[in-house]
């Protein structure tokens, strides 16, 4: 992103990812929608977001999208799990190139009481 922005190629550092849940399979086996996922650099598109968009500052890590998060809820209750750390946070990092959720353990058997997950999955 910096050398996008350096380069002129940026209005901002904003970077905006939308995941399209319209998806059907045509023959060929390529994906279709009315809106296909998509993901926007140096703007963001009012028509595919509802909401503000809120702001977090990046742990100082490399080489991660590492975020603080204080609180982890099912169903609005909170698990206490971030806040039983030893940092009073739980570490989030933002990846939207994987669809797995990872906890230490611990976690992953608390989250895994509140959630149902089909056997086939």
């Amino acid at each position: 992103l910096d050398a996008m922005i350096q380069a002129g190629q940026m209005k901002s550092a904003d970077f905006a990812v939308y995941l399209s849940t319209n998806i059907e399979t045509s023959v060929q086996g390529a994906l279709a929608s009315n809106f296909e996922s998509e993901i926007s650099f140096g703007l963001t598109k009012p028509h595919l977001h509802t909401a503000p968009f809120v702001y977090h500052q990046l742990l100082a890590e490399r080489n991660y999208w590492a975020i603080k998060m204080l609180d982890f809820q099912i169903g609005g209750v909170s698990t206490g799990s971030c806040s039983a750390s030893e940092t009073g946070f739980c570490k989030l990092v933002v990846d939207t190139g994987t669809s797995f959720l990872t906890a230490p353990s611990r976690e992953t058997h608390n989250i895994l009481r509140y959630i149902r997950v089909e056997s086939n999955c």
